[in-house]
C-alpha cells in the first residue's frame, strides 16, 4: 500500500492546497489499473490524516483495488464560503488536477464515486447529485447536511455566517439542496447516521427527499470511529459488490 501527500497549486484558491493519496503499490507502479475511485472527504476541520488512522481505509483500497482520494476540509468546510474562498470550487478542481498532472491516477466516469464524513457527506452528496453522469455512487457517514442548523461545537455561528450567509440565506441553502435530492438523476446513494448524531434529522430530511434514489442505515446512540470505519466498508460493498 502506498501513500502519498501531494502539495499543488490550486488557482481556484490562489494558493497552495494538498491532497492525499492512497494507493496499491501495483496501481501506483503503473502494473495495475484501478477498478475504482474514491473521493472521500473528511470531516470538518480536518485535513484527512484521522480517516488513514481511525479507518479500515487502507485495508479496503487493498481489498477493492481502488484510488482513493483525499481533498483536506479544513476551515472552507468544501463549500464557497460567503466570506472566504471558494473550497467547493477547489475541490471540484482537484479531479481536474488529477487528470492533467498524475494522469495514470486520473478517475474515470462511471467508475468514480465520493464519500464524506460530518460536513463531508454534505459536499459529497452536492456533487455527486450535479453530477450523476460521471458518479455512479455516493455516500453520506454521520453527514451534516442542513447549512441552516443552529448554532453549535465546531460550527459557532460566526463561522456559519462566514461559510453559508444570514440565517435566511442558510434557509435557502437548506432548500437548494432539498430541490436537488428531489430533482438529481443521481440513483446510486448511501445515507447513515446514528440516531444521537448531530446530523441525524439532516439525514432524515435528505432521505425523504431522495425517496427510493436512496439507500438509508441508521442505528441507535451515537456513531464512534468503529461505526464510521465499519460504514465505510458498507460503503464500499455497496459501490463496488460483496457481502454486507
Amino acid at each position: 500500500m502506498a501513500l502519498l501527500t501531494h502539495d499543488y497549486y490550486c488557482p481556484k484558491l490562489g494558493m497552495a492546497s494538498e491532497m492525499r493519496i492512497l494507493s496499491p503499490e501495483a496501481i501506483l507502479s503503473g502494473e495495475e489499473k484501478p477498478r475504482a475511485t474514491l473521493f472521500l472527504l473528511p470531516p470538518e476541520g480536518e485535513s484527512g490524516l484521522s480517516l488513514l488512522t481511525e479507518t479500515k481505509i487502507a485495508a479496503l483500497s487493498e481489498e477493492y483495488r481502488a484510488v482513493i482520494i483525499i481533498p483536506p476540509c479544513l476551515e472552507g468546510c468544501y463549500t464557497d464560503m460567503v466570506f472566504g474562498y471558494p473550497f467547493y470550487q477547489s475541490l471540484k478542481y482537484v479531479r481536474e488536477y488529477i487528470e492533467t498532472y498524475l494522469p495514470g491516477l486520473a478517475p474515470l466516469k462511471g467508475k468514480t464515486a465520493v464519500a464524506g464524513f460530518g460536513i463531508g457527506g454534505a459536499a459529497a452528496l452536492r456533487w455527486a447529485l450535479e453530477e450523476p453522469d460521471y458518479f455512479s455512487f455516493a455516500g453520506s457517514i454521520s453527514g451534516l447536511l442542513d447549512p441552516s442548523s443552529a448554532a453549535g461545537d465546531y460550527f459557532t455561528e460566526r463561522r456559519l455566517t462566514d461559510l453559508y450567509g444570514t440565517a435566511e440565506e442558510r434557509q435557502k441553502k437548506e432548500e437548494d439542496f432539498l430541490s436537488l435530492c428531489k430533482t438529481s438523476a443521481q440513483s446510486g446513494i448511501y445515507l447513515f447516521s446514528a440516531k444521537d448524531d448531530p446530523g441525524f434529522d439532516s439525514t432524515c430530511l435528505a432521505a425523504k427527499a431522495l425517496g427510493e434514489k436512496a439507500r438509508v442505515s441508521t442505528v441507535q446512540g451515537k456513531s464512534t470511529g468503529k461505526t464510521r470505519s465499519d460504514q465505510l466498508g458498507v460503503f464500499f460493498k455497496l459501490f463496488l459488490g460483496g457481502d454486507e
